[in-house]
């Protein structure tokens, strides 16, 4: 896998998650920014996760919302989907 198919993947994920609920048209420019911190840890699910919340906080998610059990799961779930596609390479 290159890095293209990687951040490509990375940026589809995070359009599908779309924590902020965005139109959809804005998704591709709203995410961007984030792939590249994400592609840096692909290969920790732990690090993905601590990574995902990070995102939520700089997006101006309060930590009591980020801690919910729903928001949790789609930070694992995600973490979990990211991760297995970086043991592709």
């Amino acid at each position: 896998m290159n890095n293209q198919q990687l951040y490509s993947f990375i940026h589809e994920v995070l359009k599908e998650w779309n924590p902020i609920g965005v139109p959809e048209y804005i998704t591709d420019a709203e995410y961007e920014n984030y792939i590249p911190s994400l592609a840096l840890v692909i290969h920790s699910k732990e690090l993905i996760e601590k990574e995902l919340v990070t995102i939520l906080e700089q997006m101006g998610f309060r930590s009591e919302i980020i801690q919910k059990k729903e928001v949790q799961l789609d930070i694992k779930d995600i973490a979990k989907r990211l991760w297995e596609y970086g043991l592709r390479d």
